[in-house]
Protein backbone atom coordinates (compact mmCIF):
# COMPACT_ATOMS: atom_id res chain seq x y z
CA UNK A 1 0.00 0.00 0.00
CA UNK A 2 2.83 2.44 0.82
CA UNK A 3 4.40 1.89 -2.61
CA UNK A 4 1.15 2.80 -4.37
CA UNK A 5 0.71 5.92 -2.22
CA UNK A 6 4.32 7.00 -2.91
CA UNK A 7 3.85 6.49 -6.67
CA UNK A 8 0.62 8.51 -6.56
CA UNK A 9 2.35 11.40 -4.74
CA UNK A 10 5.18 11.44 -7.28
CA UNK A 11 2.66 11.65 -10.14
CA UNK A 12 0.77 14.48 -8.42
CA UNK A 13 4.02 16.41 -7.83
CA UNK A 14 5.06 15.94 -11.47
CA UNK A 15 1.68 17.14 -12.72
CA UNK A 16 1.73 20.15 -10.38
CA UNK A 17 5.23 21.21 -11.43
CA UNK A 18 4.27 20.92 -15.12
CA UNK A 19 1.19 23.06 -14.48
CA UNK A 20 3.22 25.69 -12.61
CA UNK A 21 5.92 25.78 -15.28
CA UNK A 22 3.28 26.35 -17.97
CA UNK A 23 1.92 29.29 -15.94
CA UNK A 24 5.39 30.84 -15.78
CA UNK A 25 6.03 30.57 -19.49
CA UNK A 26 7.92 33.24 -21.39
CA UNK A 27 6.28 36.21 -23.06
CA UNK A 28 5.47 35.41 -26.66
CA UNK A 29 7.31 37.54 -29.19
CA UNK A 30 5.56 39.02 -32.18
CA UNK A 31 6.71 37.60 -35.55
CA UNK A 32 8.59 40.88 -36.18
CA UNK A 33 10.47 40.67 -32.86
CA UNK A 34 11.31 36.99 -33.36
CA UNK A 35 12.71 37.48 -36.87
CA UNK A 36 14.98 40.43 -35.97
CA UNK A 37 17.53 38.69 -33.75
CA UNK A 38 19.40 40.86 -31.26
CA UNK A 39 20.13 44.41 -32.40
CA UNK A 40 21.77 46.94 -30.05
CA UNK A 41 21.40 50.73 -29.97
CA UNK A 42 24.39 53.06 -29.95
CA UNK A 43 25.97 53.13 -26.45
CA UNK A 44 24.64 55.88 -24.20
CA UNK A 45 24.69 56.93 -20.54
CA UNK A 46 22.23 54.98 -18.39
CA UNK A 47 21.41 55.74 -14.73
CA UNK A 48 19.50 53.39 -12.51
CA UNK A 49 19.33 50.60 -9.95
CA UNK A 50 21.32 47.44 -10.51
CA UNK A 51 20.00 44.47 -8.54
CA UNK A 52 22.56 41.72 -8.14
CA UNK A 53 21.29 38.45 -6.73
CA UNK A 54 20.98 34.74 -7.22
CA UNK A 55 18.99 34.23 -10.46
CA UNK A 56 17.58 37.76 -10.17
CA UNK A 57 20.21 40.07 -11.60
CA UNK A 58 18.64 43.01 -13.48
CA UNK A 59 19.07 46.70 -14.28
CA UNK A 60 16.18 49.18 -13.80
CA UNK A 61 16.44 52.63 -15.38
CA UNK A 62 15.51 55.36 -12.94
CA UNK A 63 11.73 55.77 -13.18
CA UNK A 64 11.12 52.34 -14.74
CA UNK A 65 9.83 49.05 -13.32
CA UNK A 66 11.06 47.03 -16.31
CA UNK A 67 14.18 45.02 -15.54
CA UNK A 68 16.84 44.44 -18.20
CA UNK A 69 19.46 41.72 -18.46
CA UNK A 70 23.07 42.91 -18.17
CA UNK A 71 25.91 41.72 -20.39
CA UNK A 72 29.16 42.65 -18.63
CA UNK A 73 31.48 40.65 -20.89
CA UNK A 74 33.11 43.83 -22.29
CA UNK A 75 33.98 45.28 -18.86
CA UNK A 76 37.01 43.72 -17.18
CA UNK A 77 36.79 43.22 -13.45
CA UNK A 78 33.12 44.22 -13.07
CA UNK A 79 32.32 41.52 -10.48
CA UNK A 80 35.56 42.25 -8.62
CA UNK A 81 34.49 45.89 -8.43
CA UNK A 82 31.09 44.86 -7.07
CA UNK A 83 32.88 42.89 -4.36
CA UNK A 84 34.82 46.01 -3.39
CA UNK A 85 31.64 48.07 -2.84
CA UNK A 86 29.48 45.32 -1.34
CA UNK A 87 27.81 45.89 2.00
CA UNK A 88 30.13 43.38 3.68
CA UNK A 89 27.32 40.88 4.31
CA UNK A 90 26.94 39.21 0.95
CA UNK A 91 27.12 40.42 -2.61
CA UNK A 92 23.36 40.19 -3.18
CA UNK A 93 22.28 43.81 -2.99
CA UNK A 94 21.06 46.83 -4.93
CA UNK A 95 23.46 49.39 -6.36
CA UNK A 96 22.99 52.82 -7.92
CA UNK A 97 24.95 52.82 -11.18
CA UNK A 98 25.82 55.18 -13.98
CA UNK A 99 27.28 53.43 -17.01
CA UNK A 100 27.60 53.54 -20.76
CA UNK A 101 25.67 50.75 -22.43
CA UNK A 102 23.97 49.67 -25.62
CA UNK A 103 20.33 48.55 -25.26
CA UNK A 104 18.91 45.64 -27.24
CA UNK A 105 15.63 45.42 -29.09
CA UNK A 106 12.75 43.62 -27.33
CA UNK A 107 13.27 39.90 -26.94
CA UNK A 108 13.79 37.17 -24.34
CA UNK A 109 16.88 37.79 -22.21
CA UNK A 110 18.28 36.87 -18.82
CA UNK A 111 17.67 33.81 -16.72
CA UNK A 112 15.03 31.69 -18.47
CA UNK A 113 14.29 34.54 -20.90
CA UNK A 114 12.11 36.53 -18.49
CA UNK A 115 13.58 39.99 -19.17
CA UNK A 116 12.44 41.98 -22.25
CA UNK A 117 15.75 43.71 -23.05
CA UNK A 118 19.48 43.38 -22.53
CA UNK A 119 22.04 46.09 -21.97
CA UNK A 120 25.60 45.48 -23.14
CA UNK A 121 27.74 47.33 -20.63
CA UNK A 122 30.65 49.23 -22.18
CA UNK A 123 31.96 51.43 -19.36
CA UNK A 124 31.21 51.75 -15.66
CA UNK A 125 31.16 55.43 -14.63
CA UNK A 126 29.87 55.29 -11.05
CA UNK A 127 28.59 52.70 -8.59
CA UNK A 128 27.58 52.73 -4.92
CA UNK A 129 25.20 50.88 -2.63
CA UNK A 130 21.65 51.94 -3.55
CA UNK A 131 20.06 54.40 -1.11
CA UNK A 132 16.95 55.45 -3.05
CA UNK A 133 18.64 57.65 -5.66
CA UNK A 134 15.97 56.78 -8.28
CA UNK A 135 12.79 58.36 -6.99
Amino acid sequence: MNGIWFSFRIRILAAASTFLAAGCSKKQLTPDEASQGTVYSDPQLQKGRYHFGFETTAFYLCGSKEGWDIDTSDVNGFRHFLNSVSTGKKLEADYYVEWIGAVSNRGLYGHMGVLPRSIKLKELKFIKVYEGECK
